[in-house]
């Protein structure tokens, strides 16, 4: 058994026709560059997080006098 990815890998390699399998390192170059582009941003994300000094609970998503599906 493998991950995820391993598994999916292998299921996507099993679905390639041979004249497909040129794109084959561009694709796993790009999914490389990705994963980094990903790993940077949460690593900045990280960093901004800031600890108060108080007990905080945070709300969001309310909306102020209905959402306008009335039917009248």
């Amino acid at each position: 058994m493998g991950t995820f990815p391993e598994i999916w890998f292998r299921i996507a390699l099993q679905q390639l026709r041979h004249s497909d399998y040129a794109i084959l390192p561009f694709l796993l170059l790009m999914e490389k560059i990705y994963d980094k582009m990903v790993e940077r941003r949460r690593r900045q994300a990280r960093a901004r997080l800031r600890k108060f000094p108080i007990f905080l609970i945070s709300v969001g998503n309310l909306t102020v006098g209905g959402t306008g599906k009335s039917l009248v």
